[in-house]
């Protein structure tokens, strides 16, 4: 028995497949995960009982080098410390702290913050960055296949 197999397509779908890296790099992905880091932020910041606002107002995405990072488009999310932000104390505040001077053995409670809204938005980002990739590699996909080779809907 002969089996005879023909495929079409394949130079296409090899180009695609070699400029998908071009299109998930690492600035595309980091945009990504700040935006969709956007909930935790509203959700993290509404938890926040500051009496300044500083704390508050220095939640936000941080987006990592690529020479630091271990991943493509790492975005930290947290209190932050540089560039006129006032976020120094989170950490205190998020785990809790003993006070220093006369009163070494008052403890000041922790209140969290970053970790409950975590945990409330954690598959509401991953459900939008899945979506942030699928829909930049259905349009690339779109400018690579030439006209007329496919039907390709949103």
């Amino acid at each position: 028995m002969n089996f005879k197999l023909s495929f079409t397509g394949l130079k296409e779908i090899d180009e695609i497949l070699r400029g998908l890296p071009n299109e998930v790099n690492h600035r595309i992905m980091g945009a990504a995960h700040a935006d969709a880091a956007k909930p935790l932020i509203e959700v993290a910041q509404s938890k926040i009982k500051n009496k300044t606002g500083n704390l508050k107002k220095s939640i936000g995405p941080e987006k990592i080098s690529i020479q630091k990072s271990n991943s493509i488009g790492a975005v930290v999310v947290g209190p932050r410390r540089r560039r006129g932000y006032r976020g120094f104390h989170g950490h205190l505040v998020e785990y809790g702290h003993r006070k220093g001077g006369w009163n070494k053995k008052r403890n000041v409670p922790d209140y969290p913050f970053m970790q409950p809204a975590f945990d409330q938005t954690k598959d509401k980002i991953v459900q939008d960055i899945k979506n942030f990739v699928g829909q930049r590699f259905i349009l690339y996909m779109k400018r690579t296949v030439k006209q007329g080779t496919g039907n390709w809907k949103k």
